[in-house]
Formats: C-alpha cells, sequence, structure tokens
C-alpha cells in the first residue's frame, strides 16, 4: 500500500516544485532538490490582541475598489458642474442687420456668449441624467466597496478561528503521538519478554507512523492557515507595530 501511494505522492512534489519556480519568476523544473529530511517546522508567534482594522486598507482589491470610489465622486462633481452655463463673458461681441442704417439697433445685437450659454440649458436633460447615471455609478461602486471589505473581514475572521481550532487540534494530536510511541515501546518490550506477538508491535508501530503523519499534516495546515491570515490583512503586523 505503502508504495503504492510513493508515485502519487512523488506527482504531488514534482507539482510543488513547479509551483515554487513560479514564484520564484524562473522556468517549471529549475529549483533544485530539497533535502530528504526538513529540518522540523518552529513554532507560530502568537496572534496580538487588538490587531486594527486599517490593516485592510494594504490589500489591493481594497485599494482598488477604494480609489474607484473617488474617482466615480469625482466624476459626479465633474456632471453637476456641467449642468450650469460657463459664465465667464469672452466679450465676442457681434452685430448682424440687413441695411447699414440698422446695423446699430439695439435689437440687432447678438451675443456669441448667449449662444454659448444656451447650449446647456437645451442639453439639460441630458446633462441631469449625465449626473443621475454618475450617482448611481457611485452608489454602485459604494455598494461594491462595502462588499469588498466585508469580505475581507470575513477572511481574516476565518483565518484567526481556524488557527485557533487547529490549534486545539494540534494539542490533541501531540497527545496522541506521545502516547502511540509509549504504546510502541511498551508492546516492543512486551514482545522481548515474550508477553505479546509480532502481530501487537507491527500493529502498534502502524498506529505511531498514522499519528506522527496526522501532526505533521496539521502543522501544515496551521502554517498555511497563517499564511492566509496574511493574505486577509495584507501583510503582518510586525511592521505596524515597529512603528
Amino acid at each position: 500500500s505503502s508504495k503504492a501511494a510513493k508515485a502519487n505522492l512523488e506527482l504531488s512534489l514534482i507539482r510543488a516544485y513547479h509551483t515554487l519556480d513560479i514564484f520564484i519568476g524562473v522556468r517549471p523544473g529549475l529549483t533544485g532538490q530539497f533535502e530528504e529530511n526538513l529540518p522540523d517546522l518552529p513554532d507560530l508567534t502568537p496572534i496580538p490582541i487588538g490587531l486594527p482594522a486599517s490593516l485592510l486598507d494594504r490589500r489591493p482589491d481594497v485599494m482598488a475598489a477604494e480609489m474607484n470610489l473617488k474617482a466615480a465622486n469625482e466624476q459626479i462633481g465633474v456632471s453637476v458642474a456641467q449642468l450650469f452655463p460657463d459664465l465667464t463673458l469672452t466679450g465676442a461681441l457681434g452685430r448682424n442687420a440687413d441695411r447699414w442704417r440698422d446695423i446699430w439697433l439695439h435689437e440687432t445685437e447678438i451675443y456669441s456668449t448667449v449662444f454659448r450659454l444656451s447650449q446647456p440649458i437645451f442639453k439639460g436633460g441630458q446633462l441631469r441624467a449625465q449626473v443621475d447615471r454618475s450617482k448611481g455609478r457611485f452608489a454602485e461602486l459604494a455598494a461594491d466597496y462595502a462588499g469588498i471589505v466585508l469580505t475581507a473581514l470575513k477572511e481574516v475572521e476565518d483565518a484567526l478561528a481556524a488557527e485557533q481550532m487547529l490549534m486545539v487540534q494540534l494539542e490533541h494530536t501531540q497527545l496522541q503521538f506521545a502516547e502511540s510511541q509509549a504504546a510502541e515501546k511498551l508492546s516492543r518490550q512486551r514482545y522481548q519478554r515474550g508477553l505479546e506477538s509480532l502481530l501487537t508491535v507491527l500493529e502498534s508501530e502502524r498506529r505511531r507512523r498514522n499519528a506522527e503523519v496526522a501532526l505533521a499534516l496539521l502543522k501544515g495546515q496551521i502554517w498555511t492557515t497563517r499564511v492566509n491570515l496574511f493574505l486577509a490583512i495584507g501583510g503582518d503586523w510586525v511592521t505596524i507595530q515597529d512603528k
């Protein structure tokens, strides 16, 4: 059974090497092989209590949503401003008449400014629709921003809860591993005295190995959960605390 599972484990290891190559920006297959026996993972530092929610501002998705919201808010101001005529008079004064003596009549005076002022008035419906559209877009982006922030908070809470529960599971798994080691040692001693069969020794050894594998996998899950927490808050908290 172990030999049958070996090929699948080796394939998983090869894929992990390829993923690592992509992370460091090289062609897959260039990473050298690790040592057969890796050192034990160190214990994780505890998560400090009372981390500020402002840490979420470092997340790229939160930052992008915030910038989009600010841009939409500016666009509302632009749309509203277009509703009102430009009251800057350029002095573009002209006269128009069919006869020379009529050219000085006030009724024939036309101001090109009047035509410029009338354009926004005639397009008022279109411009007001533009304002409504900008406000609608702002409301949409505000809802998106709120959703992204809530999702970020959920991911943080999920990671914190997962690590807490995995730590409880780790305590019991470590106890299980220690007891399986003691059981294996006792079975070997009893076997050497002729009090137990070899089958009992092999069974105790199998249980100890299973507990050891479960402990290693659980530690990997705990480290993965801590990485997920770093992703959820957009980094670690060491730099923030040092400042």
